[in-house]
């Protein structure tokens, strides 16, 4: 069943003794623990790390190591032959792709190479789509104002091109309609790592559509530049469900119609790359420290019943000799 508070109960009660408070402790209780959880028709399996506001911070059991909140209630605690072989202690492998995220927040600086597109023009989409492959690369459009009809074209190149994973379009004033074609590029097969949008004239409806193909695939975009748009209190809640679907992501919204209270409730959901694996590293010594319990318990109860035959044989001896002598 649904793992809530109903179904933690008895976990709690077992493995955290008569004295725990429901609730809290219940919650607690899951970190470390296997879970799995319906994802859009895909059974995932997770480990959790924490736990917060009705979320639980899981750590998936896939190639890429994403970390991401998710409700409590769509998750279902797996039995411990059913749990998935996360039991090494070794710090994850986290998904940052090519990008340096931690180092980015200080330098500002690309770790790849920079190709710049100052025209968009057919014979530069051209070069685009014909980059070698297994190159990776970052593409540059800053100040160029960019139509419907042009940046289309270009955001087709980018697909076919299968080298670009970080992208700057800053001031090429896309707007909301550009947040179409942003959309296919974040859908595709995960190679954009970094993009920046800042001065795009991108309001609350462009947000949606780009937050919105966010939310229903699994991005390996880590850094997210919206600063100097004209997103307003209207997507608090949405920014929010998106920084907490992607707690590692950098999410950057300076000077946009959003006070700093509402800047707040949003990145109370990011974690560095050190949070997270300070959490990993906790929630192993938790589980180590759940595993042994259980085993102790379950020493002591095989001394009990130990105990409790050796007294019941001296007692069922008396009873034979009474039978005996009564036949005499």
């Amino acid at each position: 069943g649904k793992h809530n508070k109903a179904a933690t109960a008895p976990v709690a009660q077992e493995e955290g003794g008569e004295g725990e408070e429901e609730g809290e402790g219940e919650e607690a209780d899951l970190i470390g623990r296997m879970v799995e959880y319906d994802d859009s028709g895909e059974t995932k399996r997770a480990r959790v790390l924490d736990v917060k506001d009705k979320f639980a911070l899981v750590l998936l059991d896939d190639i890429r190591q994403q970390v991401l909140f998710v409700e409590m209630d769509r998750l279902n605690l797996l039995e411990a032959q059913d749990a998935m072989k996360l039991e090494s202690c070794e710090s994850p492998k986290l998904d940052q792709k090519d990008v340096k995220v931690e180092n980015r927040k200080s330098t500002g600086k690309s770790f790849h190479p920079q190709w710049n597109m100052n025209k968009v023009t057919d014979d530069k989409c051209k070069q685009l789509r014909e980059l070698a492959g297994g190159t990776r690369a970052r593409l540059s459009m800053k100040d160029e104002i960019l139509t419907g009809e042009k940046f289309e074209m270009m955001c087709n190149a980018i697909l076919e091109s299968k080298a670009i994973c970080e992208l700057d379009f800053e001031s090429t004033g896309i707007g909301d309609t550009g947040c179409e074609h942003i959309r296919r590029l974040v859908e595709s097969d995960g190679l954009i790592v970094s993009i920046d949008l800042q001065l795009c004239q991108i309001t609350d409806k462009g947000l949606k559509t780009l937050a919105d193909a966010l939310l229903r695939v699994s991005s390996s975009v880590r850094t997210l530049n919206l600063g100097q748009n004209g997103l307003t209190s209207s997507s608090v809640e949405l920014l929010a469900s998106l920084q907490r679907r992607y707690p590692m992501m950098m999410l950057l919204l300076k000077r946009n119609k959003i006070s700093n209270e509402e800047l707040q409730t949003i990145q109370q959901w990011s974690l560095t790359e050190k949070q997270v694996r300070e959490l990993f590293l906790a929630s192993c010594a938790r589980e180590k420290q759940r595993k042994e319990e259980q085993g102790e318990r379950l020493n002591q109860e095989n001394e009990d019943a130990n105990l409790r035959g050796e007294e019941e044989e001296p007692m069922q001896e008396t009873s034979e000799e009474v039978k005996t002598e009564e036949t005499e």
